[in-house]
């Protein structure tokens, strides 16, 4: 009685957590959907592009990676209830487990990426806005001090292409 207790309740459980599973990655298209037609607004255009699409397409991906695993250890476990072997759902598993750890690893790039391109630019502009203003009362100080400064002087460190 409680192995039949626990199997229904198991697949109600398995049931709802796929239907909110592929809900949120149709939310989640959708809204990709929509920045995408929103790209070039002002809120957008001062984002970096390639990070916010990466960070979204890792999510989905990553997503549709748990949900397959989830789909093939629940094969896995009826195939070995009824004693067949599948070989492909192990394969299917392991790619799909491979996809994760790749998804979080580009999760956890971009966000560094993120944080270094933000941390980069504030300085780059607080010591360009701190030359501009000395730049009018004496310019030959201000060269020599804007050929010192790493921030200034190392501005492709702050670009995306470049990181």
């Amino acid at each position: 009685f409680q192995l039949i207790w626990m199997s229904s309740s198991s697949s109600v459980y398995n049931v709802i957590t796929y239907i909110i599973s592929i809900t949120y990655v149709i939310l989640l298209l959708w809204g990709n959907f929509r920045l995408y037609r929103c790209r070039f607004a002002p809120f957008m255009r001062k984002r970096f592009g390639s990070v916010t699409w990466g960070l979204n397409i890792s999510y989905i991906a990553s997503i549709i990676a748990i949900l397959n695993v989830r789909i093939n250890l629940m094969q896995t476990m009826k195939d070995k209830i009824d004693h067949n072997t599948n070989k492909l759902g192990f394969i299917f598993t392991a790619i799909s487990l491979c996809v994760i750890m790749f998804c979080f690893w580009v999760l956890l790039f971009l966000l560094n990426m993120r944080s270094w391109l933000l941390w980069f630019q504030n300085e780059y502009q607080y010591y360009h806005c701190k030359l501009e203003w000395q730049n009018i009362i004496n310019p030959i100080s201000t060269r020599d001090r804007k050929n010192s400064n790493w921030y200034l002087v190392n501005n492709k460190f702050g670009r995306i292409g470049f990181v």
